[in-house]
């Protein structure tokens, strides 16, 4: 009895699954370059220690998606983000 629950239950659980990476891939998508070298720098652990974001699977941005796709992306610790853009003051 559990087998055919479990296979008539099937159907819903491909399609929760389709839903949960596109979600995914719409929260990665929606993430700039810089983001995107952020979050697979800081989770070398699931990514591998040298691993470029253009070069991950729809599957590790799902992992990643649980980790980090919870909450919004702060991006605001980046202290040289405006570095050698401004002007030096006129004498």
């Amino acid at each position: 009895m559990v087998c055919l629950t479990m296979l008539a239950n099937w159907p819903n659980k491909i399609n929760d699954m389709k839903n949960k990476r596109q979600l995914a891939m719409q929260w990665w998508n929606g993430l700039s370059s810089l983001q995107k070298t952020q979050i697979c720098d800081t989770n070398t652990e699931l990514v591998g220690s040298v691993r470029r974001w253009e070069t991950l699977t729809g599957r590790e941005i799902e992992l990643l998606y649980d980790m980090e796709g919870t909450e919004p992306f702060d991006d605001t610790d980046d202290t040289n983000k405006n570095r050698g853009t401004q002007k030096a003051p006129s004498v």
